[in-house]
């Protein structure tokens, strides 16, 4: 069985290897970092969008007798007490939707993370070929400066620091509450439509 073993010694070619580890450890820390962001802004998206059909869909639908079944089963003084409800809940949630959706458009975080992983992929080759394939420095040197052309936007030396991701994902829980009790809310008024409907 044969062994490989690194060709690396002391001199330029260490140097560059140390260079190169350290700039894959920065992007493996960004994509753990801003994939959860992106897959996250594309949930509360999606479910924001889906709440607020929720919430307009009874009074579209069912008019004036909707507003009346939901008052009956929840016990309200007036009708016009579940319009404004749903209409500020409507709103509100359309607002988060609206956020999200532009964070994740404006940020293009899908495309950076997918760019941020071929980088990685690409420097653990580049790594391996200067490590066992005898690739000269000068070449490898050239082919990581042309790798790390598409990243720019990854930061470099911040693997333990909140990044600009972080802030991302701390103005993202503020959102998620605001789906989650608007979801409540559907359901608080599906239940009253149906208590509604049994005792009309």
């Amino acid at each position: 069985m044969i062994t490989l073993e690194p060709t690396e010694g002391p001199g330029p070619r260490a140097g560059l290897l140390d260079t190169i580890r350290a700039r894959r450890a920065d992007i493996e820390a960004y994509v753990r970092r801003t994939a959860p962001v992106s897959r996250r802004l594309s949930t509360v998206s999606i479910a924001s969008s889906a709440v607020v059909a929720g919430l307009t869909a009874g009074p579209a639908l069912g008019g004036p007798t909707f507003a009346e079944r939901v008052q009956q089963g929840l016990s309200l003084d007036a009708s016009q007490t579940v319009w404004q409800v749903l209409c500020l809940g409507a709103l509100v949630v359309s607002m988060t939707a609206a956020v999200s959706a532009h964070l994740e458009k404006t940020s293009d975080l899908k495309s950076r993370v997918g760019a941020a992983q071929a980088a990685g992929a690409m420097l653990a080759g580049l790594q391996a070929r200067l490590e066992y394939g005898g690739l000269a420095v000068e070449e490898a040197a050239q082919d990581y400066q042309n790798i790390l052309a598409g990243v720019s936007f990854v930061p470099e030396g911040q693997r333990d620091t909140t990044s600009s991701s972080g802030r991302r994902e701390f103005h993202l829980a503020g959102q998620l509450p605001v789906v989650a009790v608007a979801a409540a809310l559907l359901a608080v008024t599906l239940v009253g439509l149906i208590r509604g409907v049994a005792a009309a």
